[in-house]
């Protein structure tokens, strides 16, 4: 893992590994209100949401991330769904948003206990030594929606694959993956083998992704979610247009600002 760490203009970083509220966690995020706001329109729904790799519950809001945010549309989930966070100079990670956004119970654990002790009465902490360990998940389970979203999910993703794909077969689920295959042969050689594992083990999935850098981009911020259940239910046609019309709207967003704006 490189030593780099994200700071803000002003020097602060606190210490993190990225930036909160980079393109990565807008459409993250974004997807994961579609989705929540479709499961809360449900009469019948499993209310259990669960988070292995949760990080805190908020993070410092960065000037650049408030600027992303005045960009979006005012369709976007989103917009709405951080104001009180905000104006507290706060970006709330995912499983904070599912709290504002929803009645499901919030189940989290994160590697790092300081983290996850951050969280209080807010979630059900797992008593687990590794996120991976929970994993994987069955027909029986008891979660509606599941979120994987480790630091590097395609740095060891041969040790966990075959977790990933019986779980996803089980239970819905909403996957981020950080694609650096613009930077060398081998990056995009493993990722494409990865893609090609997912497609021969034949899960259903939609997938939706933006570029990392607008003026040269190298790294894409990617969504998976395997639908499960949902794919089944009415609405959901509806539910992956607004996941597609998202992710070109945002793309055409980071598109634009390389080609205008202030420094």
């Amino acid at each position: 893992m490189s030593d780099w760490q994200w700071k803000e203009k002003n020097g602060s970083s606190g210490g993190l590994l990225y930036e909160p509220g980079n393109w990565g966690d807008i459409i993250k995020c974004e997807w994961l209100l579609q989705i929540i706001n479709f499961i809360n329109s449900l009469e019948s729904r499993n209310s259990e949401y669960l988070d292995l790799f949760a990080g805190m519950p908020v993070y410092p809001l960065s000037c650049a991330c408030v600027k992303r945010l005045a960009s979006l549309p005012e369709y976007f989930l989103l917009k709405n769904a951080v104001t009180d966070f905000t104006v507290r100079e706060k970006w709330p990670s995912a499983a904070r948003l599912v709290l504002e956004a929803s009645d499901m119970t919030v189940n989290i654990y994160d590697q790092d206990h300081l983290r996850c002790s951050e969280w209080g009465p807010l979630a059900n902490n797992l008593d687990l030594s590794d996120g991976w360990d929970f994993l994987p998940l069955t027909h029986n389970h008891d979660y509606g929606l599941l979120l994987i979203d480790p630091y590097d999910l395609l740095a060891d993703w041969r040790g966990v694959f075959e977790k990933l794909v019986e779980t996803v077969k089980n239970c819905p689920t909403i996957m981020y993956v950080y694609n650096r295959s613009g930077r060398s042969r081998e990056r995009l050689r493993d990722y494409r083998l990865f893609i090609n594992h997912l497609r021969d083990r034949e899960v259903e999935a939609v997938f939706g992704r933006v570029s990392a850098d607008s003026f040269i981009p190298d790294c894409w911020h990617e969504m998976f979610f395997f639908p499960q259940e949902i794919a089944q239910l009415e609405g959901y046609g509806e539910l992956k247009n607004n996941l597609a019309r998202v992710s070109y709207e945002l793309q055409d967003i980071v598109d634009k600002s390389a080609v205008f704006g202030e420094l």
